[in-house]
């Protein structure tokens, strides 16, 4: 999202005498030690980081991308920031990509990535896409690395009313169940394209359930499904879940607010994910004019 939008939406947002009032979750539950700035996100590489998550096949290795505009690629860094290698998509276009997820797919057993190709600032396009390929293997020998990803699968998708601005993916790693989180609205609306969905004719979203908070621009779900983030500009927010209970059933009850997230050291921050081990987060931030991206780093204690 270009900070041209997001400072006209904030603008209006925060002036507007007749806004409906919004009441975040403020349940705080402390369960992660203050921020460590783990490294400096390539540039211009990731100049608009948009999206990170954990690889699933290469511990200790995120996948990231850039948002509308930059090439059809994704890039994989360790927990330090520092770029590994690209991997080029070369029959897929980057509209607008806001978030990437990783899950299970249409072969038991294998890692798939999600890339969501869901942004739509002016809230015009018939449909949005979410593009799906195996996650490779990436061997260390490698490193640095370029390759190219041809296979790939897109799921088309529509909203039930209009067209919406959106950044947040989550692939629910229990039934393949896709949630998109809508940015745009004063309490967020929570959309669900159930499992099994086509990939040869446009889907429709059902809409499951709002939060009580706006611009939300990521999210992610931890690999065993039990533990849920969703952020935008200031705030992180946590569930858990238990694995009886849908995404969107755990997404009804109150949101624990991390307390120490830090937004200062973000001023465009849109990317979330959990640690591959799950025992910590990793958020970052666009490049903003001279302030260059950093990964940021939280373990539970």
């Amino acid at each position: 999202m270009s900070i041209y939008f997001f400072l006209v939406f904030w603008s209006w947002f925060s002036c507007s005498p007749e806004r409906p009032i919004v009441e975040p979750p403020i349940n705080e539950f402390p369960i992660f030690n203050d921020v460590v700035e783990a490294g400096n996100i390539p540039t211009p590489e990731l100049d608009e980081i948009s999206g990170l998550v954990a690889s699933e096949l290469n511990t200790n290795y995120l996948w990231s991308h850039n948002d509308s505009g930059n090439s059809a690629s994704l890039y994989l860094i360790d927990n330090k920031g520092e770029l590994k290698g690209t991997i080029e998509l070369p029959n897929l276009e980057n509209r607008d990509w806001e978030d990437i997820a990783i899950g299970p797919g249409p072969v038991s057993g294998n890692d798939y990535l999600y890339i969501g190709n869901i942004g739509d600032n002016e809230g015009k396009y018939e449909y949005i896409s979410i593009f799906r390929c195996l996650e490779p293997a990436i061997n260390p020998s490698e490193i640095p690395f370029s390759k190219k990803i041809e296979e790939t699968e897109e799921i088309k998708i529509q909203y039930p009313d209009q067209a919406r601005d959106a950044e947040t993916l989550i692939v629910d790693p229990i039934n393949k169940d896709i949630y998109i989180i809508s940015k745009r609205d004063f309490q967020v609306i929570v959309f669900k394209l159930s499992f099994p969905y086509s990939v040869t004719e446009i889907n429709t979203l059902e809409k499951v359930g709002t939060l009580s908070f706006p611009l939300a621009t990521g999210g992610d779900i931890s690999k065993d499904g039990k533990e849920i983030f969703i952020r935008n500009y200031s705030d992180a927010y946590y569930w858990k879940r238990n694995t009886t209970q849908s995404v969107e059933e755990a997404l009804a009850e109150p949101a624990f607010r991390i307390e120490n997230y830090n937004s200062d050291k973000e001023p465009q921050g849109e990317a979330i994910c959990f640690e591959t081990n799950n025992k910590g987060f990793f958020t970052s931030s666009e490049k903003m004019e001279d302030l260059a991206p950093k990964l940021f780093y939280y373990s539970k204690k």
